[in-house]
């Protein structure tokens, strides 16, 4: 089996059950040098005092405030607040999110300095934390693209003097053509029921895991044209541990309402 690492994340106390690893830390072996290096990690915005930013001040000349990266959206902790809802066939939701952006650092490089790694993430919606089959709760395509790798940051707001190496921060923009994201609505084109959602996001520094077709013995099975192994459909939301990867998470819970406190408009042909 390949080398690995894998990072953790914290999230808030409504979403722990929906925590947990994706893919089970047991029976894995690591073997020979690490491939990747670096870890993936998602950062959010942290609330800063006015000591902090006068700390950060004082320790460089180059910064004024301590260095952040910028705003995620309406979802930066662990509670969606906005009162979301389910509406009749044919209209939208009003409270619907706007634009949402999750960013990421990978710290490995190549020799010129550039990003080593793409960076691939993928919405799971109400994953079970005990299965196996992450690619089963994978949701939100019309949102987000798991094979779209993360944009770079163009810009210098999170670079820092402190002594620590340029991050090179990419985010996951995550937004439907009307500039809208209607979780309760628009799953792909469904409604979800109403009540209790979580929604996790899982990043990785490497293409999903793509499995080997195998025959009766476990065997690959390899194709008589090419003498190359036949690849099954690409696993995503499943990292490629035996490749390198790394991954990182985030969770959010959020409730899709259904009663008269809804504000719902119809939706243009």
């Amino acid at each position: 089996m390949g080398t690995w690492q894998r990072s953790a994340r914290r999230v808030g106390p409504l979403a722990l059950a929906a925590a947990a690893c994706i893919i089970p830390d047991k029976e894995i072996v690591i073997e020979g040098e690490f491939a990747n290096r670096g870890a993936i990690r998602i950062v959010e915005p942290l609330p800063v005092s006015g000591d902090a930013d006068l700390a950060c001040d004082l320790a460089s000349k180059d910064v004024t405030a301590c260095p952040q990266v910028p705003s995620a959206g309406l979802i930066p902790s662990g509670v969606i607040g906005a009162p979301l809802c389910v509406c009749p066939e044919g209209s939208a939701d009003d409270q619907a999110l706007g634009e949402i952006r999750i960013y990421a650092e990978d710290p490995d490089r190549d020799q010129d300095g550039n990003p080593k790694d793409d960076l691939f993430a993928a919405l799971l919606l109400d994953f079970d934390a005990f299965s196996d089959l992450p690619q089963d709760a994978v949701a939100y395509r019309n949102y987000l693209q798991p094979d779209r790798p993360g944009e770079l940051v163009a810009s210098a707001e999170y670079e820092n003097s402190l002594g620590r190496p340029s991050p090179r921060l990419r985010f996951f923009r995550i937004v439907g053509p009307s500039g809208v994201v209607d979780l309760c609505n628009d799953n792909e084109g469904d409604k979800l029921a109403p009540g209790p959602h979580t929604l996790k996001l899982i990043a990785t520094d490497r293409p999903w895991f793509t499995p080997v077709k195998r025959d009766e013995e476990g065997k690959p099975v390899v194709d008589p044209a090419t003498g190359e192994p036949i690849l099954l459909p690409q696993e995503i939301g499943t990292p490629d541990l035996a490749a390198g990867a790394t991954y990182d998470t985030i969770s959010w819970v959020f409730v899709c309402g259904d009663d008269e406190s809804c504000n719902c408009s119809p939706v243009e042909p």
